[in-house]
């Protein structure tokens, strides 16, 4: 009677540790965390991970208000309307010489007074909101609609001062 080497074994270990692997990977993916979170406390930042692109080109001066805690971009030079940013994943808040701002990956720190041209798009999220977290009213601009600039790249800033 023949007897069966490691050889003669079909090799099936690997390619279940694969598969084990994948489907690890998918569920870290696929997690439940929202898209949308808060962070900061003053000045509070609203940040987003992207799943799509936002192509319209929106540029402003980075202003604060002290009553909200929220920033805003608004056209240069102030009066008219302004919209809350909606930041880039990674993004932190943070305070420098008391002004505030944030802290882009890849572009840097933006601080209130700041230009700011980036790509990006807009959204009413008073009238819809965005699912699984509660953005504080006073941090949207004042009307019916609440428009947030959805940033999905910052190309340049033109420092202040």
């Amino acid at each position: 009677m023949r007897q069966h080497s490691s050889r003669d074994v079909p090799t099936i270990y690997p390619v279940g540790v694969v598969i084990a692997l994948l489907f690890a990977l998918m569920a870290c993916t696929n997690s439940s965390a929202p898209k949308v979170t808060i962070t900061g406390t003053d000045p509070l930042i609203i940040v987003q991970r992207f799943t799509g692109a936002h192509e319209a080109l929106l540029s402003g001066t980075l202003t604060y208000e002290a009553g909200s805690k929220c920033l805003r971009i608004g056209p240069a030079g102030g009066g008219g309307q302004s919209a809350t940013p909606v930041w880039p994943s990674d993004t932190r808040p943070v305070l420098i010489g008391g002004k505030r701002g944030v802290d882009v990956p890849d572009v840097g720190t933006i601080l209130e007074g700041d230009g700011v041209k980036a790509k990006g798009g807009g959204s009413t999220w008073r009238k819809n909101p965005p699912s699984g977290v509660a953005i504080p009213d006073n941090c949207l601009p004042p009307g019916p609609d609440g428009t947030v600039m959805i940033i999905s790249e910052v190309i340049a800033v033109t420092r202040s001062g």
